[in-house]
């Protein structure tokens, strides 16, 4: 595998581009600089144009919604969203889902647009444990192509998949656990590919364009959502999540914001 990927040089170059349309130049900010710039791009971005919205807003939407309970409602599919720093990634995600005795029944690219991620994250905006790192999530997650898997299990399950899978297969970001996404495949290509310590330039402006999630970690070891990490892997609680995993609450309303009437038409097809 190549060192650095092609989806991340063309991520580092969105960010980068819009790193400078912050007014953010290549140097080092501080702390300070990073939460003033990540809250301004927030703002001007996500809650001046969408605060009073929320999903579904019109009948096409009415419809997805629908379409998408039809395709959930027995509990018996689940789904990825393989993000942009790890779109490379793709095939050993696939051949994880194989291992474990699931089948793929629906894979495509998806680009995820600012309205579709504040649909599905509308919520974390108001949390105040996330407000330093969202602005730089909310960057990488919208600045590049992103993949949709659609699956279900070859075997029976005790509770809804979403949910087994949650428990059992998705796993934690920057800890160990070799039969899990996060813990297992995402882990090992975040440490080859240096996301714990953010030394390549293209990497870290890929997915630290304003500086913010080194600031966070240079800032404070104590009481963060990194904490629980070992020192060198600190970074990693917000860099190597790179795979979203929807609960049973969630996967009605994110199949429904990340597809049209005739994807979900099709996934319906796929599954019934």
């Amino acid at each position: 595998m190549e060192r650095i990927p092609q989806n991340l040089r063309l991520l580092a170059s969105n960010t980068d581009q819009l790193r400078l349309s912050l007014g953010v130049d290549g140097s080092k900010i501080s702390y300070e600089q990073s939460m003033e710039v990540g809250a301004r791009y927030l703002s001007e971005n996500y809650l001046d144009k969408f605060e009073d919205k929320s999903f579904p807003l019109n009948d096409d939407d009415k419809k997805r919604w629908d379409l998408s309970q039809m395709i959930t409602e027995k509990g018996d599919l689940g789904m990825l969203l393989i993000r942009p720093e790890m779109y490379h990634l793709q095939e050993e995600v696939l051949r994880f889902l194989k291992r474990n005795r699931f089948d793929v029944v629906y894979n495509t690219d998806k680009k995820v647009s600012p309205e579709q991620y504040w649909h599905m994250y509308r919520d974390v905006f108001y949390r105040e444990k996330a407000a330093e790192s969202l602005p730089t999530r909310t960057m990488v997650y919208t600045g590049g192509i992103s993949r949709l898997v659609v699956f279900k299990s070859l075997e029976g399950t005790d509770k809804p998949l979403p949910d087994l899978f949650c428990r059992d297969f998705k796993g934690k970001e920057g800890v160990d656990g070799e039969d899990t996404v996060r813990g297992g495949v995402v882990l090992r290509e975040a440490l080859r590919l240096g996301f714990n310590e953010l030394n390549d330039s293209q990497i870290a402006k890929a997915l630290d364009p304003i500086y913010a999630l080194r600031n966070i970690v240079e800032r404070s070891e104590v009481g963060k959502p990194h904490s629980h990490l070992p020192k060198d892997r600190y970074l990693l609680k917000y860099n190597a999540v790179s795979v979203h995993v929807p609960d049973s609450d969630e996967i009605v309303r994110d199949l429904a914001v990340l597809n049209d009437v005739s994807c979900l038409e099709d996934i319906y097809e796929k599954t019934n």
